[in-house]
């Protein structure tokens, strides 16, 4: 059998345009992997923007201060404190997932440039989409929690209104899931996107249990592995992942799921009205759309004629 050996001037295979386009599940996982690093990078970008929480939290615990005292024994100073160390990571979570997106969406990204000018953009939209968010889900787990304890001494009313919080859960947190995808690449007003978030979170029923799935059952997951563990080393283990990865998995797989959507009803439908180009378009996949790096102009050449020049001076005949 012969040994073929490496010629570095033979043609490659290259790849062919008119290759069918890889199953999404299989297409995330790829991406995934190809832009791990990248992706861990900006998940550490988005951490900055969280480290005076996590400073200010460790140093209340280090002061006596215990969530678990309950309202009587919550010292509002700290509380106050602690939810003012949260004004970055709104406008921060909108920058990871800009850049997460131009991942997901195989466009060049440059990191740091795109990541600052994005928390830039979004940083009062940020600010408003996390507080609310965060004071709707403190409002719906409390009245859970109430309502869950009222239904296990038989009320069958308090056991129906349950129900309800667990489906206004889901609803707000595939809200919350199109808002991050919306926030940073749109230049529209905070309310009808978050109208419009509403929509999508009940119309793309499909997308959405699976994008629920994947984000909230592997947290689910995640918690039950360490379920026998001391908590405080269970806080300090998702204190690591969120400084690595986690949160910047669970937006990638947001994005990946909830972008498809957003962009037939709202982005393509835009452009389609004002006849505009879209800034955004960019398919590495089709080479039509692609502005070609060099470009011969062989078959274009003109020929230019040339005069000699002209001697300066007296010019002698030599006979």
């Amino acid at each position: 059998m012969a040994l073929k050996i490496f010629n570095p001037t033979r043609t490659g295979k290259g790849v062919d345009k008119n290759q069918p386009e890889k199953k999404r599940f299989f297409l995330f996982f790829e991406l995934f992997f190809r832009k791990f690093w990248n992706i861990c990078l900006v998940n550490l970008m988005f951490f900055v923007t969280l480290l005076p929480f996590v400073i200010l939290y460790f140093i209340s615990v280090y002061n006596g201060f215990n969530f678990g005292d309950g309202i009587q024994g919550i010292d509002l100073i700290w509380i106050g404190i602690l939810l003012v160390s949260l004004i970055p990571v709104g406008p921060g979570l909108c920058a990871m997932c800009q850049v997460l997106n131009n991942y997901a969406l195989q466009r060049p990204v440059f990191l740091k440039d795109d990541f600052l000018e994005t928390y830039k953009n979004s940083f009062r939209q940020g600010i408003l989409m996390f507080y609310m968010y965060l004071a709707i889900f403190v409002a719906l787990i409390a009245a859970f929690s109430y309502y869950l304890q009222q239904s296990n001494q038989g009320n069958g009313f308090m056991t129906v209104m349950m129900v309800f919080c667990l489906f206004f859960m889901f609803l707000f947190y595939m809200s919350l899931c199109y808002m991050l995808t919306m926030v940073p690449i749109l230049e529209q007003k905070y309310w009808p996107m978050f109208k419009n978030s509403i929509i999508f979170a009940l119309a793309g029923l499909k997308t959405n249990i699976f994008t629920f799935l994947f984000t909230v059952g592997f947290t689910v997951l995640l918690l039950l592995a360490f379920f026998t563990v001391d908590l405080r080393i269970v806080f300090l283990i998702f204190l690591f992942l969120t400084a690595v990865i986690y949160p910047a998995l669970m937006c990638f797989i947001i994005l990946f799921n909830s972008y498809k959507l957003v962009d037939k009803y709202v982005i393509a439908p835009y452009y389609e009205q004002t006849e505009q180009e879209r800034p955004d378009e960019f398919h590495p996949r089709n080479p039509e759309v692609l502005e070609p790096v060099f470009e011969d102009m062989g078959s274009r050449e003109v020929t230019v004629e040339t005069k000699a020049p002209k001697q300066k001076g007296k010019t002698r005949t030599i006979k």
